[in-house]
């Protein structure tokens, strides 16, 4: 498919199944509310689910202590909330390689529910960002210890291209639901000149200005009804009902560009 087309088909899919867009808004709300509920509202942002989360991504914000504070700070209900936004984000995880897989299947029809499995391959995907970040992150640490300016530049170079592979790795475990298949690390590197450098680089810049004109759009919103003592009640709804279209319209983008690999 062409940039176009793909970017066209995934703006439109969210739009297409309003029900499937309104059980993860739901979801949304419900975690946002369990972390406001325990004072911990920061925390539990951190571990919501996208295309690219991981726990590299709490290690790096530094998310991983301030949440082993707050567990001890919030006691019983704490841990409670954070189990089952836990397993929400995980099952989110599942319900978006669904999303990923019908696009590479060029199916139009939206994701079905099936609660264990998308659990299961929502870990699956957590394994699969852990070791594609980890691998590059191991290699720059070591040639750093050689020589830290070219170990450097090498390892941010590694950084990028695994980066690319993490993304064709979450096609392939949205595709075939396997888990050696996604850490075959040689064939998802092949899959980048398959799909095509131009095509990733492209689709990607588009699905993040979408999502910056959006959210833009929501804070000044959200400015407007502050004078009207609304803004605590429209603020998060916003952020809900956008993150959601992000969330359809990204997954679905990456499963249509994946959709030419044979």
């Amino acid at each position: 498919m062409e940039i176009v087309e793909i970017i066209k088909d995934a703006v439109h899919y969210p739009i297409d199944h309003p029900k499937d867009l309104l059980i993860f808004i739901v979801l949304d709300i419900i975690v946002t509310a369990m972390g406001y509920l325990v004072g911990m509202g920061g925390i539990i942002h951190t571990m919501q689910s996208d295309i690219t989360n991981s726990i590299i991504t709490m290690t790096s914000s530094g998310a991983i202590p301030a949440f082993n504070y707050l567990l001890i700070q919030a006691g019983t209900a704490g841990i409670i909330a954070v189990i089952i936004v836990f397993i929400i984000n995980l099952f989110l995880n599942g319900y978006g390689l669904d999303i990923a897989k019908l696009g590479i299947e060029r199916k139009d029809e939206g994701p079905k529910i099936d609660i264990v499995r998308q659990i299961l391959n929502g870990i699956k995907l957590i394994i699969v960002n852990f070791v594609y970040m980890f691998v590059p992150i191991l290699i720059m640490l070591i040639l750093m210890q050689i020589h830290e300016v070219i170990g450097g530049i090498i390892g941010l170079a590694a950084l990028i291209v695994f980066g690319f592979a993490l993304l064709m790795a979450q096609c392939r475990l949205a595709k075939n639901e396997s888990l050696m298949d996604a850490l075959n690390i040689p064939e998802a590197m092949k899959d980048i000149s398959k799909v095509g450098i131009v095509k990733i680089l492209a689709i990607l810049v588009v699905i993040f200005l979408i999502t910056f004109i959006l959210t833009f759009i929501s804070s000044i919103i959200v400015k407007i009804c502050v004078p009207l003592g609304i803004n605590l009640f429209v603020g998060p709804i916003l952020s809900a009902l956008i993150g959601a279209f992000s969330f359809f319209l990204s997954y679905r983008a990456i499963g249509l560009m994946y959709s030419d690999v044979e």
